[in-house]
């Protein structure tokens, strides 16, 4: 397995042995929490708070390091340190992460269910 642009399935793999059960399972928990964790962001956007933008960016950038998702994680870290060095949080910068989580889901959800019946090892 390789790394995509989204993710690092190789990673992923290893880190749950081949075990596709617990892959799938992660997959299924990445895809419930990182979508909310983006809404958040935004909300925090909207209202200004500086503070829960960089917390919510925090969150995302580690749960998405747990599936190797460099691009999403670098975009999550390029806020944090926006909100650190006091520079406003552009639009853009939100809908960039909003964009690149969509991507990853995307390819992650095809890539789990390409991996067989839960049980198997990959």
């Amino acid at each position: 397995m390789t790394m995509t642009r989204e993710f690092d399935a190789g990673l992923v793999l290893s880190a749950f042995d081949g075990e596709v059960s617990d892959v799938k399972a992660l997959v299924v928990l990445v895809s419930a929490s990182i979508p909310a964790y983006v809404a958040d962001l935004r909300a925090a956007r909207t209202a200004g708070d500086t503070k829960k933008m960089a917390f919510m960016a925090h969150t995302i950038g580690g749960a998405v390091g747990n599936v190797g998702a460099v691009r999403l994680a670098g975009l999550t870290r390029e806020l944090q340190e926006m909100v650190r060095g006091g520079v406003p949080v552009t639009n853009e910068a939100i809908v960039a992460i909003e964009k690149a989580t969509g991507e990853m889901l995307t390819s992650i959800t095809a890539w789990a269910d390409s991996l067989g019946l839960s049980g198997e090892q990959a």
